[in-house]
């Protein structure tokens, strides 16, 4: 655009750019969202997958796993296998 990053923040701000930028981007997303349910409709499985992973999370369908690595607040007691260097007492603590 050849403008300094500093001069198009004062021009954001001072212009009410910031309302029209906003503005453009909620239409662009209300566009994508239209065509994702077209494909959807149309029974494109990649579009019908992509909104159950992002939607339907709380149903079971993601992904990534989650598990609970926790101790439940519990000490974890380090064992020494006599490989490496050992623990120092601080860090045996």
């Amino acid at each position: 655009m050849g403008v300094v990053n500093n001069t198009l923040r004062a021009w954001i701000e001072s212009e009410n750019l910031h309302d029209a930028i906003i503005e453009g981007r909620n239409s662009r997303l209300d566009f994508t969202e239209s065509k994702l349910d077209q494909n959807i409709n149309n029974g494109d499985t990649t579009a019908i997958i992509f909104l159950l992973k992002t939607l339907g999370k709380d149903r079971g369908y993601y992904d990534k796993s989650n598990f609970d690595h926790t101790t439940k607040g519990q000490p974890i007691n380090i064992i020494s296998l006599g490989y490496g260097t050992p623990p120092t007492d601080s860090e045996a603590e």
